[in-house]
């Protein structure tokens, strides 16, 4: 193994410790996540683009381009 195979080996794995580290924090978040889906009964499914904390606002999931829609209180 050349020493550039030595190094980019030891750099992925580092890269899968901290990878691991962080899904295990952001999985520990309750209730929805930004970007997570969000499907309604109406068949209509939204992305979440951002948390206001007591909100979330979503996005469309129609077509190429995403269109905000207005903020939705949490259930």
């Amino acid at each position: 193994m050349s020493l550039l195979e030595e190094v980019n080996a030891r750099v992925a794995a580092k890269n899968a410790e901290i990878l691991a580290a962080r899904i295990a924090v952001y999985d520990k978040i309750d209730g929805p996540r930004v970007g997570d889906y969000m499907e309604f009964p109406d068949g209509k499914t939204f992305r979440i683009a951002h948390d206001w904390s007591d909100r979330v606002q979503p996005v469309t999931c129609e077509g190429d381009i995403p269109v905000q829609t207005s903020t939705k209180p949490l259930m």
